[in-house]
C-alpha cells in the first residue's frame, strides 16, 4: 500500500512554513506554525472555504442523526 500525505490544507502549502518530509510525522511546532498561518490568512469561519465548510455540515449532520437513532433505540 503506497501512503498518501496531504501538502496543503485550506489554501495553506506547508512547504511555505516548514520542512515537508514524509519520514516525519507533524508535531507541535508544525502545527503551532500552521494555525499561525491560518489565523493571519482567516479571521472568521465564514472566510474559510464554502464547499469545505458545507462538507463539514454533512459530515455534523449525519453524526448527529446517527446519535439520535440511538438515543431513540435506547429509549425503547
Amino acid at each position: 500500500m503506497k501512503k498518501l500525505y496531504e501538502t496543503e490544507w485550506q489554501n495553506i502549502k506547508f512547504e511555505s512554513f516548514a520542512i515537508v518530509s514524509d519520514k516525519k510525522l507533524a508535531d507541535e511546532d508544525f502545527y503551532t506554525k500552521f494555525y499561525e498561518v491560518f489565523f493571519k490568512k482567516y479571521s472568521s469561519y465564514e472566510e474559510i472555504d464554502e464547499n469545505w465548510r458545507a462538507s463539514k455540515r454533512i459530515g455534523a449532520k449525519f453524526i448527529l442523526e446517527q446519535i439520535r437513532e440511538r438515543e431513540r433505540e435506547c429509549l425503547v
